[in-house]
């Protein structure tokens, strides 16, 4: 096995054949460090998180913060050619950035909404911003003047679900939420309404650049991709299995299918015409749960919860892996400063264990018989270690080590 596809092993796995192939590798080239990303976007050269740091990821292996703003807990971020829009949880509040000077991002406007649990979701149409508000419903939002966001109309679900993501296209919003995918009207923004609904348990909601396919990201996991050709009457065309953590974000791009697995990071697939091929994953569970990843180029930003945002990569081709999970191994704690703790398998033999570098380098290594290893000697930053029996690699985890 090249040692590089101890940094990031991705399945490639066929929904039809469900059998493996070579694929790429996804590698972690840097981090920001911060407790508490809930939601995550980007523009030109930077990261935008929900929590208002602007992070220049010209150089991805070391990602500068050069401006932040206060905008409380966000619950999810948009960005709309100088604008950033923020929405926050615990208080429904939806707040206007100007993002112009990236070093010095300002406030330009705050909006108060009905209370709710938080704003999940937020499109822009022109002048109109339209918000996902939770058990509220959706949101339309006059945003022509940047300073003085106004709220147009609040259009409340009929069910007892919560709105948690929105797209628009033309004359039509998609909401994601519990009872469904709603079809919304909003040919007048101060009129909206619901022509009709499909599925249920939805949590997220994104469209391709040429408005001809849509997801929905399941509460349960996975998604549903639906044919846009009649965008009033959006119908099924496959399922995406995906993983069991609840999908809270989706986003297509270029032809691939980005979705957040909360507890089991992210997942990319390559979208056919009646079908989805997973070309990977990415495992972020040191830093937490996953509810926001964002796809811009060659970069994933990933949002932990825990411990801050990885920029992710596309990585070397063509290293041929087999299914990884079906050896559990754990690091704790993440991060760790002297001594790192581990625990696998009770099933597997092992010899010992080693810790690799970003650049596939084997840094450490011991026969270690207490689930125990010193890591006083290395530089801080993002490690893998990795269970071994001879030269065969049982298992892998990643860990972060801190000053």
């Amino acid at each position: 096995m090249n040692i590089l596809s101890l940094l990031r092993p991705l399945l490639v796995v066929s929904f039809l054949s469900a059998t493996t192939a070579n694929g790429q590798i996804l590698v972690e080239l840097g981090y920001f460090p911060f407790n508490g990303i809930f939601a995550i976007s980007g523009f030109d050269d930077f990261m935008l998180t929900g929590a208002g740091h602007v992070v220049d990821v010209t150089d991805p292996y070391a990602p500068q913060l050069v401006g932040s703003v206060s905008v409380g807990s966000g619950s999810s971020v948009v960005v709309d050619g100088q604008y950033g829009y923020f929405g926050t949880g615990m208080v429904a509040t939806v707040k206007v950035v100007d993002l112009s000077i990236p070093s010095a991002p300002i406030i330009t406007g705050t909006l108060t909404l009905p209370n709710s649990s938080g704003v999940f979701g937020l499109a822009v149409s022109g002048d109109v911003l339209y918000a996902a508000n939770a058990q509220q419903g959706l949101a339309s939002i006059d945003i022509s003047e940047p300073s003085m966001p106004t709220l147009i109309q609040q259009l409340p679900l009929s069910s007892a679900q919560q709105a948690r993501g929105v797209v628009v296209h033309g004359s039509y919003a998609y909401v994601a939420e519990g009872s469904g995918l709603l079809i919304i009207d909003i040919s007048d923004p101060a009129d909206m309404h619901v022509i009709g609904g499909l599925g249920e348990g939805f949590v997220s909601v994104a469209i391709s650049e040429d408005d001809t396919r849509l997801a929905a990201g399941r509460s349960g996991g996975g998604a549903n991709v639906f044919d846009l050709a009649d965008p009033a009457s959006p119908q099924v065309i496959y399922d995406v299995p995906g993983s069991q953590g609840t999908a809270h974000t989706v986003q297509i791009l270029a032809g691939n299918l980005y979705m957040s697995a909360e507890q089991f990071g992210v997942r990319v697939y390559s979208m056919g015409d009646l079908g989805a091929t997973e070309l990977g994953a990415f495992d972020n569970s040191p830093n937490g749960q996953t509810f926001g990843a964002y796809a811009s180029g060659e970069l994933i930003f990933v949002a932990g919860l825990v411990n801050g945002a990885a920029v992710v990569g596309w990585g070397t081709v063509g290293v041929n892996v087999e299914p990884s999970g079906s050896v559990p191994l754990s690091c704790y704690p993440v991060p760790a400063r002297n001594t790192l703790r581990w625990s696998g398998s009770h099933n597997v033999k092992y010899s010992g264990v080693k810790v690799i570098d970003t650049s596939g380098r084997c840094v450490l290594s011991a026969r270690s018989v207490d689930g125990t290893i010193d890591i006083s000697s290395l530089s801080t930053g993002p490690y893998v270690l990795a269970m071994v029996y001879g030269e065969a690699v049982m298992a892998t985890a990643r860990f972060l080590k801190e000053e």
